[in-house]
C-alpha cells in the first residue's frame, strides 16, 4: 500500500485541514498503550492477525495483516492515533472508506469491510504486493516511454471508474499509485475524494501542492461536468514527472508552488529529456491546461493520446481499434454466468465473422485446442479437471493445428504468485474479477494483434 498521510493539507492562516501533530509512540489511547494495540501478532476483532507496519503518517497508519478466516493477506488502515478523539476526523475517515467502497475496478484498491477495534476505527483493503510509483521513480527514474504509457493507461482506467461512481480523487500522485508485482497498476488513498455533485467550498487548501490543479487554489469546486478534469491535471503532472524526472513546478514554499500552477507554463517535456516525440509536448500541455474546459474530458482520452504520441505505430488507439480480420477466441470458465457474459461481450464487440467459443472446464479447453486453431485463450484460474495454469503449462507439449495462441488468465483469488507462474509457462496477461469489460476487450484485441 502507499504511505498513509503522504498527502498534505496546507493552507494560509486558519487552515483547518491540517491534523494535529502525532502523539508519541508510547502514548495511551483509552488507557491502552498504542504499541500493544497494533503490535505484530495482535488479533484484531478475532479475524485479522497483524504482521507488520506498512506505513505511518499523521492521518493514518497501514498495517499488513492476515485474514485468519480466509487465509489471505490484507491491509488494515487505522485512523491516526492523534485523531481518535476528534469526531470530525473520525467522520472523514468513515467517508474515505465509503468512497473507496463505491468503486469496484481492478485499477482501484478494493475495500472489503469497515470496523472499530477497542474504539479505534479501521477499514480492510486488498493488499497490493509491490511498490509505489514514488518509490519506483526514486530507485529507477525516467522509465521507458512505453512503460509510462502503460502506467497512465491503467491509472486512467481507475480514474474513469472513480468518476463513474460520482467521485473525484483530488490527490493523484506517485505515492498514491501502486505498481503490483503482477503488472497491475492500482490507485489508492481516496482520503481527499469528493462527490462530483458537491458544491461545498473548503476552508483550507487540501492536497499535495506539487500535484494540485490551479482550481484547487481557488477553494471553489467545479461543476459536475468539469470536476473530474482536476484529476486529469494531476495525472498530467505525474506523467510529466515520469517523462522528465521532475515535477513541472517546485519551490520551497507550498504557496509558491501553487501560484506557479496557477500562472506559469511548464517547459515542454522534450526539452527536458532527449529522444521524446515532440507530439508528447502538446498532449501533456493539454492535460495541464490552466482552464479545466481545455483539458481532456476524461483520463482515458489523455492516456490514449499519450500512447499514440509515444509510439504512433503501436499506440493505444491503434491497438484498441477493432481488428479488421475475424478472430478465433476460446473462453474457459466453470461459472456459467461469467462464461455467458464474457461470450456475449466478445461476440458483440469483435469483428463480424469472429468465432467465440465457450467451454466449462480445463479438460474441455485442452480438447478444443487440439482440434481447432485459436488466436486467444481466456482461461479461468480455478476450474475442475485442469486449472487455467495447467492448461497453459500443457500447450508446449501438445501438437496444435496452428500457431500457439495468446493467453489471458482470469481470477478472483490470485495475485503475484499466480501471475509469475502463468508468465513462466508463456502466459500473456492477468485480469482480476469482477472483469472490467473494456479492459477485457483491450487485452484480447492487443494479444490478437500480436498472434
Amino acid at each position: 500500500m502507499g504511505k498513509p498521510g503522504a498527502s498534505t493539507s496546507r493552507g494560509g492562516e486558519g487552515a483547518t485541514d491540517r491534523p494535529p501533530p502525532p502523539t508519541a509512540p508510547d502514548s495511551r489511547e483509552g488507557g491502552v498503550p498504542r504499541s500493544s494495540q497494533l503490535s505484530p501478532g495482535r488479533l484484531i476483532d478475532e479475524k485479522f492477525r497483524l504482521k507488520k507496519l506498512l506505513g505511518l503518517g499523521g492521518m493514518a497508519e497501514v498495517l499488513l495483516a492476515q485474514d485468519v478466516t480466509l487465509g489471505r493477506d490484507v491491509a488494515l488502515k487505522f485512523l491516526g492515533s492523534n485523531l481518535l478523539v476528534d469526531p470530525t476526523w473520525r467522520a472523514r475517515f468513515t467517508v474515505e472508506a465509503q468512497n473507496m467502497a463505491r468503486v469496484r475496478h481492478p485499477n482501484v484498491v478494493q475495500v472489503y469491510s469497515f470496523g472499530v477495534h477497542d474504539g479505534w476505527p479501521y477499514f480492510v483493503m486488498e493488499y497490493v504486493r509491490g511498490t509505489s510509483l514514488a518509490d519506483r521513480l526514486r530507485a529507477y527514474p525516467l522509465p521507458p516511454p512505453e512503460e509510462i504509457a502503460d502506467i497512465v493507461r491503467q491509472v486512467s482506467a481507475g480514474l474513469d471508474a472513480i468518476h463513474a461512481a460520482g467521485l473525484v480523487h483530488h490527490d493523484v500522485k506517485p505515492a498514491n499509485i501502486l505498481l503490483g508485482d503482477d503488472g497491475r497498476v492500482v490507485l489508492a488513498d481516496l482520503g481527499l475524494a469528493r462527490l462530483v455533485s458537491s458544491r461545498a467550498g473548503g476552508a483550507a487548501i487540501a492536497g499535495t501542492p506539487r500535484y494540485m490543479a490551479p482550481e484547487q487554489l481557488a477553494l471553489m469546486p467545479l461543476g459536475p461536468e468539469l470536476a473530474p478534469r482536476t484529476d486529469v491535471y494531476q495525472l498530467g503532472v505525474t506523467t510529466y514527472e515520469m517523462l522528465t524526472g521532475r515535477v513541472p513546478f517546485d519551490a520551497a514554499e507550498p504557496l509558491v508552488v501553487l501560484e506557479k500552477h496557477r500562472a506559469q507554463i511548464p517547459k515542454p517535456p522534450s526539452s527536458e529529456r532527449g529522444g521524446l516525440n515532440p507530439t508528447i509536448d502538446r498532449v501533456v500541455a493539454t492535460a495541464l491546461a490552466k482552464d479545466p474546459s481545455l483539458r481532456y474530458s476524461t483520463a482515458s482520452a489523455f492516456a490514449e493520446a499519450l500512447a499514440e504520441a509515444i509510439d504512433p505505430n503501436r499506440g493505444w488507439r491503434r491497438i484498441t481499434n477493432r481488428p479488421a480480420r475475424p478472430l478465433r477466441i476460446l473462453v474457459a470458465d466453470d461459472d456459467p454466468y461469467q462464461l455467458r457474459a464474457t461470450l456475449a461481450l466478445l461476440e458483440l464487440e469483435l469483428p463480424a465473422g469472429t468465432v467465440v467459443e465457450g467451454v466449462p472446464d480445463g479438460l474441455a479447453a485442452l480438447s478444443r485446442i487440439t482440434l481447432e486453431p485459436f488466436d486467444v485463450l481466456v482461461l479461468d484460474l480455478h476450474m475442475p479437471g485442469r486449472s487455467g495454469l495447467e492448461v497453459a503449462a500443457a500447450l508446449p507439449t501438445m501438437k496444435l493445428p496452428g500457431r500457439r495462441p495468446r493467453m489471458v488468465l482470469v481470477t478472483a483469488e490470485g495475485g503475484s504468485q499466480e501471475w509469475r507462474a502463468f508468465r513462466a509457462v508463456g502466459g500473456d496477461a492477468l485480469l482480476l474479477k469482477p472483469i472490467d469489460a473494456e479492459q477485457l476487450l483491450q487485452t484480447v484485441e492487443r494479444l490478437a494483434a500480436q498472434a
